[in-house]
Formats: structure tokens, sequence, C-alpha cells
């Protein structure tokens, strides 16, 4: 791990380029940083705004103009005046609407005047994580036995009798993991996927250069590993030595595995993805007991296994030998403390905020109620939404919902049949995905049955132990049957919304429905500004470089001509050196071909919502186009701006408004927007693929 020493010199001078610009004052042409210089070849240019997202950026009385920065001329003042709270790393419209909703639901989990199972199961559940008397006072008596459990195996023999023994390695990470998940060599059929334990940098890639994400987390962990082991008796020398053998077994198995940036490729799922008999996964897997992992987990009927990155698994069968013994027991005694580490007593919760801080640049902590809501709508999603539900939504609600993604498919129909450069084969194919997607708007038609699970009297960790047992018995009831879409695998509070090529679905849960992107009262250009945006970002993956790999019902079929793909390569390779061409904060380079895909998806939107305006009498573009750059609004600490420059797939927010508004001439003749102002870009060189 000696490349993890060259991190400090990064963090230094991003640290004194943060405190220059703050020094330094309001910029007054407001347009930000020196132009990049252009890479050999390139024709297109583009203003290098400021970040004004990074907290501090933005100055007082240094409002640009709508026409250098719009991102900065909307948001001025809330980007002056928003917080990060306590224990987050940014702020914005989303944080927003989550705290609202946690405050409603916090309300439901200490209300006992709701009767019925699931109001107790949740509150009971509640309850326990912050009963810390108790958590106290057995300190991390709850571990122990599994650990020395662990410490106690001898031989290879014991090892595979522990990691099969389901009850004695409950919530210890054993290398792999199963369940079932709607397939995607068989859309609409469930298959167990086998897939590996996360690593500890959680990108293959930092295993071959660490950056300075990979760096926070592996000082963060370390740090963490070392206290909690210090607890059980173990130095620092010791529990060091340990943590970085860990990571060189890691380093092995992520060569073989796919780096974040590999998976961002269109053909991936051919890549990381291998049907598997039984009888023939026993034959490529000899030394690892994957069979027999997989039958204490419930598996054992299953007609076939979907293996997740194939090669690390091969990877994991080399490795799996006695002269790797001691390693193999500390690789899960050590994953085993760290998902511990916030279900002990307070030492080794506060261990764990520190990695916490250390990891994502929180800034200070969230209060003790606020992380027993997380985990308890974390585990029990289902029944904590179906009492949500009953208290905060209405059938009104999900037919409007329902109503605007079917008018934004009907957009995105029309803008398909005139697209020039799409082949007519290629069309015909993505209206028919039109034609038949799924609209998930609210809440699922089917709730699960929670009936059967008892928690009351137990502690943190054994309630931990006994709802995933449970969740894990429901999973078991799915294995070799059809996917049955009424049920939904995620709360209905979660603010976000999603495309699922694998049942052609388009997915928008109450949770994301407050704020600023839904009221009952929004004006038509708000709520397309807003929620529309959203809507028609996630439906416009189902006909991307992705989308084209998957027909109207999720099968595996590309639907593109060669030529179509031809085109969209030379389309996207200009919208990627559009990016390239900019300079994030601190002279970070924008990444083109990490963030490519989901910033055409914010093209496609703004073009079909755009296309729609237009057949709306008095449509107001001004309050639309405002509505969009609120939407992005944020502030974030430079660290975790430096993160999502480095490791996010989505733009960062200023460039998902200026860098997409810019694309489109309706913005342009809205503000009168001409050659040399900051938002212009000559229509030669704008980018949007739709």
């Amino acid at each position: 791990m000696e490349k993890v020493k060259s991190g400090k010199l990064t963090v230094l001078f991003i640290s004194l380029g943060i405190l220059l610009i703050m020094i330094t004052g309001c910029n007054t042409d407001m347009k930000g940083y020196e132009e990049p210089a252009a890479k050999k070849g390139d024709t297109q240019t583009s203003t290098p705004w400021i970040d004004h997202s990074v907290k501090g950026r933005i100055k007082p009385g240094c409002r640009p103009d709508a026409k250098d920065d719009f991102y900065a001329f909307v948001n001025y003042d809330w980007l002056l005046n928003a917080e990060i709270q306590e224990g987050y790393s940014r702020e914005s419209v989303f944080e927003g609407i989550e705290r609202n909703t946690e405050k409603k639901v916090r309300a439901l989990l200490t209300d006992h005047s709701i009767e019925g199972r699931e109001a107790g199961l949740i509150r009971d559940f509640y309850d326990t994580i912050l009963d810390w008397d108790r958590r106290n006072e057995e300190g991390m008596s709850p571990v122990i036995p599994v650990i020395e459990d662990i410490e106690n195996i001898k031989t290879m023999e014991e090892l595979s009798e522990f990691i099969c023994d389901s009850e004695r390695s409950a919530l210890v990470p054993v290398f792999l993991n199963a369940y079932n998940s709607n397939s995607y060599k068989s859309p609409g059929q469930n298959v167990v996927f086998i897939e590996k334990d996360p690593l500890l940098l959680e990108d293959a890639a930092e295993y071959e250069e660490l950056t300075g994400v990979g760096e926070a987390l592996y000082y963060g962990k370390k740090e963490l590993v070392i206290t909690l082991m210090g607890r059980l008796g173990i130095d620092r020398e010791r529990a060091s030595y340990r943590f970085d053998r860990v990571m060189a077994l890691e380093e092995q198995l992520a060569s073989m595995s796919y780096s974040k940036a590999q998976i961002k490729a269109p053909d991936i799922y051919d890549k990381v993805s291998r049907i598997y008999t039984p009888k023939e996964l026993e034959e490529t897997v000899v030394s690892f007991p994957v069979s027999e992992l997989i039958a204490s987990l419930g598996y054992k009927e299953a007609a076939e296994y979907d293996v997740m990155e194939p090669e690390e698994l091969k990877k994991l069968d080399e490795l799996y030998k006695e002269d790797n013994l001691e390693v193999l027991k500390d690789y899960m005694i050590i994953k085993y403390l760290i998902f511990c580490s916030d279900k002990l007593d307070k030492e080794c919760y506060e261990a764990y905020l520190k990695m916490q801080e250390t990891i994502s640049a929180t800034k200070g902590s969230k209060d003790y109620e606020n992380v027993a809501y997380n985990k308890v709508v974390g585990r029990l999603y289902e029944p904590v939404g179906y009492i949500y539900l009953r208290e905060y939504a209405s059938d009104d609600v999900k037919k409007k919902v329902s109503d605007l993604c079917e008018e934004i498919i009907k957009g995105y129909k029309e803008v398909i049949a005139d697209e020039e450069w799409l082949s007519e084969a290629a069309k015909e194919k993505a209206l028919l995905k039109l034609d038949n997607i799924r609209v998930n708007a609210v809440c699922p038609d089917k709730w699960r049955d929670y009936s059967g699970l008892e928690i009351k009297g137990l502690n943190y960790i054994d309630s931990v132990k006994r709802i995933d047992s449970y969740l894990r018995g429901l999973d078991n009831e799915r294995t070799n049957r059809p996917v049955d879409g009424d049920y939904w695998n995620y709360g209905i509070f979660t603010c976000n919304a999603y495309y699922d090529p694998r049942d052609n679905s388009i997915n928008i849960p109450l949770g994301i429905l407050d704020g600023e992107l839904y009221t009952d009262d929004l004006s038509l250009e708000r709520l397309y500004g807003g929620l529309g945006a959203v809507i028609a970002h996630e439906i416009s993956h189902s006909f991307d470089e992705k989308g084209s790999g998957f027909d109207e019902k999720g099968n595996g079929v590309d639907w593109w001509t060669k030529e179509d793909h031809g085109k969209f390569k030379e389309k996207s390779g200009r919208l990627m050196d559009y990016y390239n061409n900019m300079t994030g904060m601190d002279d970070i380079g924008i990444n083109g071909e990490n963030i490519y895909s989901e910033a055409m998806a914010d093209m496609g939107a703004l073009r079909v919502l755009l296309h729609m305006a237009k057949g709306i009498e008095d449509f107001d573009l001004d309050v639309f186009f405002r509505q969009y750059s609120r939407l992005w609004r944020c502030v974030v600490t430079p660290e975790r701006e430096s993160y999502i420059l480095l490791k996010e797939e989505h733009p960062p927010n200023y460039l998902r408004v200026n860098a997409t508004l810019q694309q489109f001439q309706e913005f342009y003749d809205t503000y009168d927007i001409k050659e040399g102002d900051g938002m212009y870009l000559a229509p030669k060189d704008r980018v949007s693929v739709w």
C-alpha cells in the first residue's frame, strides 16, 4: 500500500486552492478559471464556470448575469445562505425532501396510537437501536463469540464448515452472497445471483492506482479496525498488519474484477454475468464450497445461477487454500467488525463516525434518532412504507404522477419519430419500448407479509440477524418463480427515481414527491422543470447505449443497427470531448467518459420537455428554466465535490444546469444570449445527442 502516501500532497494542494479562492474574493467577470487548453483536434469550446456548488465559492455582492452563469444567477441567494446540515457532506433539493420525509416517518415510529403488526415491529426495532443503556452495558460482547469462533478455526475444512453454517456465520461476510432478482438473460424470471462481497476500497481500479477517494477509504477503515481490535486486546501494530494483508488479498481479487468505470460499458452485462447450472458451478469452483454455501442460504433448489464476475470467483477459488487460511480468517473478522461497528456501544459507534467523517467528509454527525430512522427504513422498508402510505398518500397523487409519466412517454414518441440520425428500424423498436414501458408510481400494488417476524426483547445485533434471516426466507420463496412486478424492492419513501431495463419500467416512489419536485399547486412549468425533468431523464435511459441492449420485454437484444451504433459513437464522442474540455473544482478535469451517459439523459429530458412545451399555450419558458436550475441547486464540501468529479457518473450539479441548457436554442431566445456571453455555445459545437 505504498501508493497511499502520494495522496497527502493532493489533499494539501486542494486545501491550499480552496483557501486561495476564499481570500481573493469575487471574480469580476464571473466566468471562472482561465480557459483550459484545448486538446488537439477539438472544435467546440465551453465556458469554464466557477463551481459555485462548493461551499464558500459564491460571494456576497457577486451575483452573475443570467447570460454568463445561469446556475449561479438563479440560485444565488440560496447558494449564499444554504448550510450543510450536521452529519452531511452536501445540501440540496433532495436532502431537503429526505429530511421532510424523515420527519414524517419518525413521527410514525414513535406514535404508539398506531396499531397493527407492522407498527409494533418497526417501533420495536427503532427502540432497540436507541437502547444505549443496553448497548453500552453489552459493549462488544455481542460480536466476541463470533470472532472467537473464527479465530479458533484450524483447517480449511473447519473454515468451510463455518462459512456454510448460516447460524454461525450470520452477518459475517463470507466472500460470496446469493439472492433472487430479475434475470438479465431471461427477463421476467427470477434467477439466483451469486455476487462477491464489496471491496474495502469499493472500486477495483483503486487497487491499481490509489486516488484521494481510495486513500480516504483505506485510512478511514484501517483506523476503525485498529480501534476495534484494540478493544479486543490486539495491539496497533498487529491490527495494522492484519488489515494490510487483507488488502493484499483483495488486490488479487480486484485484479480479476471490473472497475466502476468499466461497468459503465454498454456491453457490461454480457461480461459480468454468466449462467451456470448447479453441476457446471461445482465443476468450475473446486476449492471454495460454493454449492454448500448456496444451500445453506436456502437456494439449493435453484435451477441455475447467474454468477456476477465469474473470473473473480475463479480467483477466489484459487486463493482458497491452506497457505491463506489466516488471511481468509482475517478477511471475515475485519469486515464483520466494520459491519457491526455502528451497532455496538457508544465507543464503537464513535469510532464508526470517525471513519465516516474521513471517508465522506461529513460535517459533524447525525443525531441518534436520525441514525435509528435510517436503519429501520433500510431493513424494514415495506412495513414502514405500508404505514407511511396510509398516512401520507392518496389515489389522486398516484393518478397525477402516472399521467405525467404517460405524457412524457408520448412526448418521447414524437421526438423519436422525428429523430434524423436514428434508423427507421431502430425507431420502430424504440417506439415499441415506449408503448410497453411499465409505470410504477407512488406505491406498489402488493405488500409482503411480515406477520411471522418477531424481534421484541432482542438486542440490536440479534435483531438484525433475525430480520435478515426472515428477509432471506422471503427471498427464498421467489426461487425459480416468475418475477411479480406488483411488489417493489425498495421503500416508497425513497427520494429517487430510476429506469430498470430488465422489466422496461420507470419507477417514481412517493418519497420523491415533495418540495421543489411536487406539490398539488405547482404550475405546469414548475412541474415540468422539476419532477418532469427527473422522469424524462430516466426514460431516456431506455434507448441510450445501454438501453439499446434490451428490448420492450427486457430481453438482452441489441436493436440498433451497425449504422446506429456508429452515429451514436460519433455523437457521444463529441459530448465526451465537450466535457473533457472543462475544468472543475481546483483544476480537477471533468471526465467525459465517466459522465456522458447521464449528461446525455439530462439533455434528452430537456429536448422532450421543450418539445412538449411548444404545444402548450402561454407556456412560460422563463419559469421552466428557473425551476430546472433550482432542481439541481446544492452546496457541497470540497472533499465531496472531489469525489463527485473523480468517481460520480453524473456531472457536477452546476454543469447539469449550465452545460445542459446551452444546448437548446429556446434557452438562448428566452434570455437573448449572444456570442461572447458565458452561456453561449456556437450551434455547430452543441452536442445534445437527441
